[in-house]
Parts: C-alpha cells; sequence; structure tokens
C-alpha cells in the first residue's frame, strides 16, 4: 500500500485508485488461480536464490519458506481467500505471505518483475499438466486398438467423396485415428523442450538488477535450459501459439473421426450404434438416439480453431516486450486444454462402449 493508500504493488506515483470496473477489467485472478501451485514453488526458488545472493537473511528466508508452506496448506485444504483487490495469483500469494510473516513477505518480490514471473509460471504450470494430457491421447489411442482387436473380422465399404470406393477392415479404419493421435502426440512432446526454457530474473525487459544465479533457479523448478535473451524471455509466447496450434489439431482429428461415426449411426447407414451413456434423446420423439457426445466433439473442433486464430491476432501487434494483451494468453490456453482433455475422455468412453453391426456393413 503506497502513501496515498492504495492497495496495489505497482502503487508508487499513484494518487487514485482504480475505478470498481478498471478493477475488474484488469484483473485475472480468476483465470491463472490454477497457477497457485507453479507460483508457490516459483516464490520457493526465488527466494532461495535471493537468499544466497545476500539479499535475505537466513531468518527472513527461513520465515518464507514457512509462510509459503501454509499458503499452499491453505490452497491445498480450500481455505485460501482471494480478496478483492488481488489482480492475479501473483499478488494474492505475495499479499497472503505478508499477512502470515509480516514485512519479510514484501522482500520476495526483490530483484522481480511480474513479467519475468508470470511467463515462468506459465511454462512451470504447462510442464506439469501436459504429461496428463499426452496420456489422455494415449488412453484413446488404447481403446482404439480394443475396439479394433475387437472387430477384426468387421468388414465394411471404404469411402472416397462420400461414395463406397472399396472395401475395408472397419479395424484398420480405426487405427488410421490411431496414427494421427501418435503425431499429436509427437507434437506435444516436441513442444515441450520450447516450454521447458526458464525466463525467470529476465526482470520487466533488460534483467536482474542483482546478481542471481539463474542457474540455481532452473535446478530448483527443473528447467533444462536458461533463457538467453532477457527481451526475448518476457516477450515469448511462441511455446502457447505452438501449443493451441497442435491441440486444435487434435480435436480437427476427433472431429472428422466423429463426423463419420455420427453418420454412420444413423438409420441409414446403421454400422454403428452409440452405448446410451453417450447418447441422448429427444423430447418430442421418443425413438431417437441422438450421438450428442460425438455431435459435440465436432461442434468444439470450432472453438479450438477460434481459440487458435485469437491467439495469433492477438500476437502479430503487440510491441516487444510486453503489453497487456499477454494477459489474454492463459484464458485461451487454460480453455483449449480443458476442451481437448474433455473429449479425448468422452471419445475413449464412446469408442469403448460401441456396439459394431457387422452384418449390416458386409451387406
Amino acid at each position: 500500500m503506497n502513501s496515498n493508500g492504495i492497495n496495489k504493488a505497482w502503487a508508487g506515483r499513484f494518487t487514485k485508485a482504480n475505478q470498481p470496473l478498471m478493477e475488474k477489467f484488469n484483473a485475472s485472478i480468476s483465470v491463472d488461480m490454477r497457477r497457485w501451485r507453479a507460483d508457490i514453488l516459483g516464490n520457493q526458488a526465488w527466494a532461495k536464490a535471493l537468499n544466497q545472493a545476500g539479499l535475505l537473511t537466513s531468518d527472513e528466508f527461513s520465515q518464507i519458506k514457512t509462510g509459503l508452506n501454509q499458503v499452499q496448506t491453505e490452497f491445498e485444504n480450500g481455505t485460501f481467500a482471494v480478496q478483492s483487490h488481488d489482480e492475479d495469483i501473483h499478488m494474492a500469494v505475495e499479499r497472503r505471505l505478508t499477512e502470515i510473516i509480516g514485512d519479510a513477505g514484501k522482500k520476495i518480490h526483490t530483484g522481480r518483475s511480474r513479467n519475468d514471473q508470470v511467463v515462468t509460471d506459465f511454462r512451470l504450470y504447462l510442464k506439469q499438466v501436459l504429461p496428463a494430457l499426452m496420456d489422455e491421447i494415449g488412453a484413446l489411442q488404447q481403446a482404439l486398438v480394443d475396439c479394433a482387436e475387437a472387430n477384426l473380422d468387421a468388414i465394411m465399404p471404404g469411402y472416397t467423396h462420400v461414395q463406397q470406393a472399396q472395401p475395408v477392415l472397419f479395424s484398420h479404419y480405426l487405427l488410421s485415428l490411431f496414427w494421427a493421435l501418435k503425431r499429436d502426440r509427437e507434437r506435444l512432446a516436441d513442444g515441450v523442450s520450447r516450454i521447458d526454457i526458464l525466463p525467470l530474473a529476465a526482470g520487466a525487459i533488460a534483467g536482474s538488477a542483482f546478481p542471481l544465479d539463474r542457474q540455481l533457479l532452473a535446478d530448483e523448478l527443473g528447467f533444462s535450459a536458461i533463457s538467453e535473451n532477457s527481451m526475448d524471455a518476457v516477450a515469448d509466447r511462441d511455446f502457447v501459439l505452438e501449443l493451441v496450434n497442435g491441440l486444435a489439431q487434435t480435436q480437427l482429428h476427433m472431429s472428422r473421426y466423429a463426423e463419420d461415426l455420427i453418420m454412420w449411426s444413423s438409420l441409414e447407414f446403421g454400422f454403428v450404434e452409440l452405448d446410451d451413456a453417450w447418447s441422448t434423446g429427444s423430447s418430442m420423439m421418443p425413438q431417437k438416439k441422438n450421438p450428442d457426445s460425438l455431435e459435440l466433439i465436432r461442434g468444439k473442433a470450432s472453438r479450438l480453431v477460434g481459440q487458435q486464430m485469437h491467439l495469433m491476432t492477438m500476437m502479430k501487434g503487440v510491441p516487444l516486450t510486453y503489453a497487456k494483451d499477454l494477459q489474454e494468453d492463459k484464458e485461451i490456453t487454460f480453455d483449449a486444454l480443458d476442451t481437448v482433455s474433455d473429449c479425448l475422455q468422452v471419445f475413449v468412453g464412446v469408442i469403448s462402449s460401441l456396439t459394431v453391426k457387422k452384418e449390416v456393413m458386409r451387406a
């Protein structure tokens, strides 16, 4: 809080508080709360680097460690209370830390900007969640293999131009998606190598004013490389573009196969039937079974394409190094991750319970 009573980390020169609408418009806490674990890890590593550089006493370092442990416990227990002036997860954690241990908590931000802190947390978070998403792609691949093995004798017409072309095995059709998903997993794994770069201590634009050990920070946080240029470190969102583009491609793959199964589940085709657990009905026509699970997968592909375009259009005009436009990247990315994760899990359910009507296909 500055001398004018403005309770913000950036309040230094300000004589007037934000309007309530500006306060709401500027805040991202509702979006980035999910990064609390990454923020605490970043703070723990930063405190260790400050202590090593002689910027924290041993007692202050000990207090900060204890305070951060308590903040972590509050998040884990669901008792952490967000305050109205907490703009983002970083301010919320620092504010709570200072409440717990007093003025020593304010020193955690020494030599650091939110610019390098935000992008470090973002990279850490993605490193934490992407292995689970790759496992979900693997689970869909396994469901496809299982369904293929269970239906090795199913022969169906293959289509080009939506016209019957040549007879193929239904298992061969299913495994074509397996190989598309293999490429999707490889893209995500390859992208992790460009996420796995530490930007911390790049500061707002020109590095930190203190001699902090960046290799220590990288080791503490598990990064395999350190950013070479401080301006690029805080401006770079290539890793986000690459991730969202890859997620859109995964969703497009699912959408194309959903389209086939939607058609094939109709009475006109009758090749497959979705399990009741992955279908819905009609409030007016009780004879109907609607493949809504697959239709939503198909529909959400446009959501991912839109997010891809949103991010690329936003990035094209942002000057170096940082502008508040970049706050938009988290909401886009988190929604893309959630959407693809949900669709992968739903598709596993559909494929695992699918009834394949072999005689109809053969006829």
